[in-house]
């Protein structure tokens, strides 16, 4: 088998977790798991198993928008990304806010600018919301103060204040972090 070529291989009917591969790490040969190669391969991602309904006035964490950042992999660029499906009543006119602790369609984007220990971390966000149901047309984009991005456990996650009166629900929330190495 040392011999052989890769096209002269049987192929693989189901790939498992455990499947071996060749790798050189810093000129030595060593070998690498189908499931250590997803963890680098695959977004991270979170999302809710059920409707959730914040609380009007209150600044409210989004179940399923927390995802543990891998410090050690995050790069300028790394990208976290919220889609959530939300519906409303009537009730509430107030200003509605959307914070990255960190019937329509809410998007937010999060740009890491910078990452790094002390103040070099720098994140540019972005929201839209897709309209409809009482909800408003528009967007809004901002840069954050410089944070530290290296502790480990330290997640990126969204908490939401729907303003006096309001009654949202999330029926659907998934998270995203993308483009690290």
């Amino acid at each position: 088998m040392a011999d052989s070529k890769v096209s002269a291989l049987t192929a693989v009917a189901t790939p498992a977790g455990t499947d071996e591969f060749p790798v050189n790490q810093g000129g030595v040969s060593k070998k690498m798991t189908l499931s250590q190669i997803s963890v680098y391969a695959e977004p991270l991602s979170a999302a809710s198993t059920a409707a959730q309904s914040p609380a009007a006035a209150t600044d409210t964490y989004i179940t399923g928008s927390a995802i543990t950042l891998p410090t050690t992999r995050l790069i300028a660029g790394s990208m976290y990304r919220l889609r959530i499906h939300a519906s409303k009543t009537a009730a509430g006119t107030a200003a509605q806010t959307a914070t990255a602790n960190a019937g329509t369609i809410i998007e937010l984007l999060v740009n890491f600018r910078a990452v790094g220990s002390g103040t070099t971390g720098i994140i540019q966000a972005g929201v839209a919301f897709a309209g409809g149901a009482g909800f408003p047309t528009a967007g809004a984009t901002g840069t954050s103060a410089g944070f530290d991005t290296t502790p480990a456990n330290s997640k990126i996650g969204v908490s939401v204040n729907t303003g006096t009166s309001a009654a949202w629900t999330f029926t659907i929330v998934q998270a995203d972090l993308l483009n690290f190495i």
